[in-house]
């Protein structure tokens, strides 16, 4: 259910959706008319919306007065008892609304001011005592609440390299990760993460520029000089809003007392800020294995991720070396679950379990143990086990966006879609200058039908990141299922090398074309195709279900369904055919109509995503938006039935 509705006029959508990633951020769910179905009556929806609401929020404005939706939402909220309202240009509510407190939120830019604060408490107050978190929706568990705007938002800035070699550059971008990775791990600062602040360097560095582009309150830089095996660091926090000086120092030490000098660093930044906290004992690691880590992580277009045998050198010079064994767990996985085929993939899983003994041993709680496993587990029928997973993770470390990518990501897999927003909303938050985490964030805005607002942001990020693939893959494809013809062609034709990439673009080009003509013989050519793939290889393509459904073809897809073997993907190592990773393409919108058909229940009961469901009551999205079609809910559990009477 959506904890929150937001009413406003079309004309204040910018400052509604600033509000909404505010609430999303403090941990709340929140509905407003960008995720109206397809599907259903405006005003049913909207009934229901307003019914299911702990809180109905409108924002008042001049349009917003003159609007009879904002008029009516709002004397809905007022009879239920749950109307909270602001005032985005100090607008007075009309009558008979000015009965009640109107926050006043003009000029507000997302601080934790008092009337913010009021809002915070209104909504704490109607929806129980506090934000339901994702968390929360995924597993029923809460989730630590995240800080106020007003707190400390740090961003840790790459040191400057002084050394007078410019191939020297990744060792101090190493030192002043190790610095970021010991604040946020050590502390409950909220620390932005390396991917977004590294990307300002230079003149780019000012604090008024990392206040604007981050968000960040506060900022640490500084510079690295290596001299030998003594290395000098120094180091300032800059508040941003007055570009004040809170702290300076500079450190003189030996290349191998480098950790120490990082938690020195940490410890000093938290005490400038006020925030308690007793650093890590790292103790000292061999400077040829720091090197050597340093080295391995460097960003590589020719490999899929860090540099293994980089990695495997560091750890064996540096047994006691966390972070060695970390990466090192989460790289064997990444290559398994990618490139691991038959016996390859039981040797690199049974490296990532040495891996993560030995990450066990230095830290029980370190993320990166679940995070490894998560990555090898199969793509069916181990959903309870991959959420028990994603939970220590999000225990262990709630506030790190990778692990919040991963947990958007397995909330998708499982049909729950709101819940993988507001997932990748806070990694967004933390990380907006990731070409990933923003990828992924303008794709689960699509998947939630905010199209408007996720096309702005791929428009955005194909300009600015027109060599990222993976960008560019997603970004058309999500164009593509909103039938945006003119984006395909633009973001596939948009200057910059994709490598892998290419081909896959390409190839949803052409899909494009095709969807654009719906003759019947066209629908009968690809159901060849698909007919030729399952003859070939037992299977079918996931993703192409929902397209080819919208060509009038439903039955026959259904029939290749039936047709199809799917306990491939319930081994260890079980791979999907070509181009495809996940089955969370049949819960996008492009499948509406491969959902409405009942027979989608048994589809999922095959990839044993019911017995998931009706196990842990945690419903998909479509689970409520196919209730005037059909019981979603009473089907799964007849399923589930049905297949437990044929076991005894």
């Amino acid at each position: 259910m959506a904890h929150v509705f937001i009413s406003y006029a079309r004309s204040t959508a910018s400052q509604a959706e600033q509000v909404e990633r505010a609430l999303v951020a403090q941990g709340y769910s929140v509905w407003r008319d960008t995720a109206l179905s397809v599907h259903r009556a405006y005003a049913e929806e909207i009934e229901q919306r307003l019914a299911e609401a702990a809180a109905v929020v409108v924002l008042w404005s001049q349009d917003a007065m003159r609007s009879e939706w904002v008029r009516s939402e709002a004397n809905r909220g007022r009879e239920l008892g749950k109307l909270v309202q602001a005032s985005l240009d100090r607008t007075l509510p009309p009558m008979p609304f000015d009965q009640l407190h109107c926050a006043d939120l003009s000029g507000w830019k997302g601080a934790g001011t008092a009337d913010w604060k009021k809002i915070l408490e209104s909504l704490s107050h109607l929806s129980g005592g506090g934000a339901t978190g994702p968390e929360r929706l995924a597993s029923n568990h809460a989730l630590p609440a995240l800080r106020t705007a007003e707190e400390p938002f740090l961003a840790v800035m790459a040191f400057d390299n002084l050394s007078g070699d410019a191939d020297f550059l990744y060792f101090s971008d190493g030192v002043s990760d190790e610095i970021l990775h010991a604040v946020a791990h050590t502390t409950d600062l909220r620390v932005i993460a390396r991917a977004s602040s590294f990307q300002l360097r230079g003149a780019d560095k000012n604090p008024g520029n990392v206040a604007a582009l981050l968000n960040a309150t506060h900022m640490l830089d500084g510079s690295v000089r290596r001299n030998g095996q003594r290395i000098r660091v120094t180091a300032q926090l800059v508040e941003c809003a007055t570009q004040t000086t809170l702290w300076s120092d500079r450190f003189d030490r030996e290349l191998s007392d480098v950790f120490a000098l990082q938690d020195e660093i940490a410890g000093a930044v938290a005490s400038a800020l006020k925030v308690a906290f007793a650093p890590r004992d790292a103790g000292a690691v061999d400077p040829l294995a720091y090197d050597l880590y340093l080295r391995a992580c460097q960003p590589d277009p020719s490999r899929l991720w860090h540099d293994v045998q980089l990695l495997e050198e560091a750890v064996d010079r540096a047994p006691d070396f966390l972070k060695g064994w970390e990466t090192l767990a989460v790289t064997y996985a990444t290559l398994a679950k990618y490139m691991g085929e038959g016996s390859q993939f039981a040797e690199l899983t049974a490296k990532m379990d040495g891996a993560v003994r030995q990450a066990l041993a230095l830290d029980p709680n370190t993320p990166a143990a679940s995070l490894a496993r998560l990555l090898v587990t199969p793509i069916c029928g181990a959903f309870q086990e991959t959420e028990h997973l994603m939970a220590r993770a999000l225990k262990a470390a709630p506030g790190d966006p990778e692990v919040l990518q991963h947990a958007s990501a397995k909330a998708s897999e499982v049909g729950r879609l709101r819940v993988a927003l507001a997932y990748i909303a806070q990694a967004y938050e933390i990380d907006p200058l990731d070409p990933h985490t923003a990828t992924w964030y303008a794709a689960m805005l699509a998947s939630n039908m905010r199209r408007t607002e996720a096309t702005a942001l791929f428009d955005e990020y194909v300009d600015h990141w027109p060599n990222d693939g993976f960008l560019r893959i997603t970004a058309v494809g999500r164009v593509l299922e909103m039938q945006d013809w003119e984006r395909v062609e633009r973001y596939a034709a948009a200057p910059g090398e994709i490598g892998i990439f290419a081909g896959g673009v390409q190839a949803l080009v052409s899909a494009s074309h095709d969807m654009r003509n719906t003759t019947p013989e066209l629908a009968a050519a690809r159901l060849n195709d698909l007919r030729g793939v399952l003859a070939a290889s037992g299977t079918v393509f996931v993703s192409w279900l929902g397209s080819l459904a919208s060509k009038g073809v439903v039955d026959e897809v259904y029939e290749l369904i039936e047709q199809a073997s799917f306990t491939h993907l319930f081994h260890p190592g079980g791979r999907m055919l070509p181009g495809e990773v996940s089955v969370n393409p049949i819960f996008y919108p492009g499948a509406e109509i491969l959902r409405q058909d009942p027979r989608f229940v048994r589809f999922c009961a095959r990839l044993g995503l019911c017995d998931y469901w009706v196990v842990t009551n945690r419903w998909p999205d479509c689970a409520d938006h196919l209730l005037p079609i059909y019981d979603f809910r009473a089907m799964a559990r007849a399923e589930v039935e049905a297949r437990e009477r044929e076991r005894a």
